[in-house]
């Protein structure tokens, strides 16, 4: 207690400024969600991540738009935890899931894609498989970060 001020002989524990991480991360997001938007109505990206001569180009583009919700999803999922509301997986999964129809509803009606309701049915499933695998990382994230405190 020197120079009498008791309060200043704790140490207080620095809280990062959560409230500008929401905003980074919701920046984020909405960059990621704008981006993978545009690149999904593009025909020239689909021609191009589609070549006919791979046999397998259907697995490999649904494999990595899983990959492209996974990075959506975390990026919700951290902008609401900073946010200071928690989401549940379920709850960031159906969303980035809404955010796939979207899509879908962007290719039929942007760049005219004619896919079957089964098809576009397959690809708001991978919306939401990798949304809620972005969620999952998130929490596991979270989890050990509080962990580590």
């Amino acid at each position: 207690m020197r120079g009498g001020r008791p309060w200043r002989a704790k140490v207080a524990r620095v809280q990062p400024n959560t409230q500008r991480n929401a905003g980074l991360w919701l920046a984020l997001f909405a960059a990621l969600a704008i981006a993978f938007f545009a690149l999904a109505v593009s025909n020239a990206v689909y021609e191009t991540t589609s070549p006919f001569w791979l046999t397998f180009h259907v697995l490999l583009r649904k494999t990595y738009s899983i990959v492209a919700f996974a990075l959506v999803g975390f990026a919700l999922s951290q902008a609401t935890r900073f946010g200071g509301t928690t989401r549940r997986t379920l709850r960031i999964a159906i969303s980035i899931g809404l955010y796939s129809a979207l899509i879908e509803l962007g290719q039929r009606f942007v760049s005219g894609a004619r896919e079957s309701l089964a098809q576009q049915s397959f690809d708001v499933a991978c919306g939401i498989i990798g949304g809620g695998l972005g969620a999952l990382i998130a929490q596991i994230f979270a989890s050990r970060a509080r962990r580590d405190r």
